[in-house]
């Protein structure tokens, strides 16, 4: 009964976890990857997990997915592109 328990507690542990370009991440966790700022998440309780990108990382600043901000003569947009995919434009002011 014990080995079956431990098994179960590993089990429970690898299918809580985000695997992204070979690293785990645990749910929650956020990190930067390029210019995006990701985090995992868990999903339901059968032990699912999904990413999704919080937002653009510019500078080491943070815009928030559909906003913009002005680092100096640039402004950066951080939107949607539909199908759970962010991208960043930018233009010269």
């Amino acid at each position: 009964m014990r080995a079956l328990f431990i098994v179960f507690a590993f089990l429970t542990t690898v299918y809580c976890l985000c695997n992204v370009g070979g690293k785990d991440r645990s749910d929650n966790e956020k990190w930067v990857e390029g210019s995006f700022l990701m985090q995992c998440l868990k999903v339901g309780n059968w032990g699912g997990w999904r990413t999704t990108i919080l937002g653009c990382i510019v500078d080491n600043k943070q815009i928030a997915v559909g906003s913009s901000a002005k680092i100096g003569r640039i402004t950066y947009i951080c939107e949607d592109a539909g199908n759970g995919s962010v991208r960043m434009r930018y233009y010269w002011e």
